[in-house]
């Protein structure tokens, strides 16, 4: 049970039995509660467990009507709570993946209009009709593959009248805001190319997050206003950055849908997974892989990069991390020029003055934008100005931590206090009054009234006094997982040295998918090799759950 709990604190769903051994080294190396007594053969361990009154084999309730804590399912070992979270997942994507909508007469001549330089079997084209079509559809691709302009066009696509003259209501959302306001635009860039009725629908969806979509019950962030019993208003629902989206979440969002609801899942698999447990897209991507499962059509992989004329040497490197080639990405490093960089060093410290340039360079470019404007388009460009660059790292502490890089940042500009006007923010707690969310990021700028903080809110720039703010602090360098669903021109990365057990492939990749221009890498060449070369693995029944009969 020790064991069960330490794994899904570390991200993981379950516990399987035949990985106890390696996960006592791992999660409870020097804990007081590992006695180091020999570890049971799986099967072994199986049969005593079966045998508890804590545990049951089926998640349902025993004859005496009591519901066990413990679930055991084969050699995985579920706490209730998770194995209830599997079955609600498993068993409406499922449902969903067997069920078709009803034939739309022009769907041909649609596609045709929304794709005209596509074919019919382009994949853009196959997920848009995917999307009208079927009730599931999961969309997948790296940076610039085209995922959002997919999902843009899969919406043009749907938001047609249907027979009875109604217009369908879709939800769009994401685990962020920063996500949720990255498609906003997205939308918006396409209602500007499509023109006409369809733009008008499209600038009519307002994405969210999916704890917004759901109605979140603030402070408690597991219970929703829609559940089983009172379910979304919708015809469907589009899910962006699924990478991050956690199995219990996931699983509150199924359960939440009408019966006809359709389901539109995108993301990047190669990316970090949620902070909680589970790895909810790689496991509907796997389960898509096995021939005759009931997912096997319905994952549609973009494979094409649209984002650059040529080839992007930051492209290249993404491709080269999710690839697993650890040549080309050492070559790649010593040899790309501007657009990639490499800082060689076992200890980034001894090398601040060259990282924190990277860092100063771009904040020194931007800094007349924050220092004195109220109106709206001097609050864009402040805006604007927290995108140019931002420096990320894995550890939040220790020396290639986000405490030890915010504070070395802020000395060497100068900064003093912590209100003044280029100070980048991060929420840290959301705030109901201000509409803010856990993540969401701005900047202190100046105006006539004194120092205000700056966040987009609704989709406008919005000006907040000190007072106004929930908890925030200094961003200047994030963690790679608070930087997911956000895109910054320029980054630079603080590998985490050899040996910590956040220097994986997903974190090395999504780091890099972060930048649209430019990356710097911090770190020495056995950290990068063995940041390719070691993908995070979680463990879950998820994928079973959606192949088995």
């Amino acid at each position: 049970v020790v064991l069960l709990v330490a794994a899904q604190r570390s991200g993981h769903a379950c516990l399987d039995l035949r990985l106890v051994d390696d996960l006592r080294r791992s999660l409870l190396a020097g804990s007081d509660v590992d006695d180091g007594s020999p570890i049971p053969a799986a099967a072994d361990l199986a049969a005593a467990l079966s045998a508890s009154p804590a545990v049951s084999n089926t998640g349902e309730p025993s004859d005496d009507g009591l519901v066990r804590p413990l679930v055991l399912d084969g050699l995985r070992l579920h706490s209730q709570r998770s194995w209830t979270d599997e079955k609600s997942v498993s068993d409406r994507l499922r449902q969903l993946a067997a069920r078709r909508t009803t034939a739309v007469a022009d769907l041909d001549q649609r596609l045709g209009r929304l794709f005209a330089d596509q074919g019919p079997d382009d994949p853009q084209r196959r997920a848009a009709l995917s999307f009208v079509e079927n009730s599931l559809t999961v969309v997948v691709g790296g940076p610039g593959t085209g995922k959002t302009y997919t999902i843009a066009r899969a919406l043009a696509a749907a938001l047609e009248p249907t027979h009875d003259g109604r217009i369908p209501r879709i939800a769009v959302c994401a685990p962020t805001g920063k996500a949720a306001a990255r498609i906003g635009d997205s939308l918006a860039e396409a209602a500007d190319v499509l023109g006409g009725d369809v733009a008008d629908r499209l600038l009519a969806i307002t994405p969210s997050t999916i704890h917004r979509l759901l109605g979140s019950r603030h402070p408690v962030r597991t219970r929703f206003r829609h559940d089983p019993d009172h379910l979304l208003d919708i015809d469907a629902v589009v899910v962006d950055e699924t990478s991050m989206v956690s199995q219990a979440l996931l699983a509150r969002l199924v359960e939440a849908l009408p019966p006809d609801c359709r389901l539109l899942l995108a993301g990047d698999p190669g990316q970090l997974e949620s902070i909680e447990a589970g790895s909810v897209l790689r496991d509907v991507v796997d389960a898509a892989k096995v021939d005759g499962a009931p997912l096997h059509d319905r994952v549609v992989e973009l494979t094409t990069n649209w984002r650059v004329a040529g080839r992007s040497p930051v492209i290249d490197l993404a491709e080269a991390i999710r690839e697993n080639r650890p040549d080309d990405v050492v070559g790649l490093l010593r040899s790309a020029g501007d657009a990639v960089r490499w800082i060689e060093t076992d200890h980034p410290t001894d090398r601040a003055e060259e990282v924190l340039a990277e860092v100063i360079r771009p904040l020194a470019e931007t800094s007349w934008v924050v220092g004195s404007t109220d109106d709206e388009a001097g609050l864009l460009d402040c805006l604007k100005a927290t995108v140019a660059h931002r420096l990320l790292c894995g550890h939040r502490h220790g020396p290639t931590g986000v405490s030890t890089w915010n504070r070395l940042v802020a000395k060497r500009l100068g900064a003093r206090g912590d209100w003044y006007p280029g100070r980048p923010l991060l929420v840290t707690r959301s705030g109901i009054r201000t509409g803010l969310v856990n993540g969401d990021t701005g900047i202190v700028v100046g105006t006539p009234q004194g120092p205000r903080a700056c966040f987009r809110i609704h989709g406008r720039p919005t000006l907040l006094s000190q007072a106004q703010l929930p908890p925030t602090e200094t961003a200047y360098a994030l963690t790679v997982h608070k930087s997911q669903g956000s895109e910054y021109s320029a980054v630079t990365l603080l590998l985490p040295p050899v040996g910590s057990p956040l220097l994986k492939r997903e974190l090395l990749y999504t780091a890099v998918t972060r930048a649209s221009g430019s990356v710097t890498v911090v770190g020495s060449e056995a950290a990068v090799r063995t940041a390719v070369l070691e993908r995070a693995v979680r463990m879950t029944g998820l994928t079973d759950a959606l192949t088995t009969p």
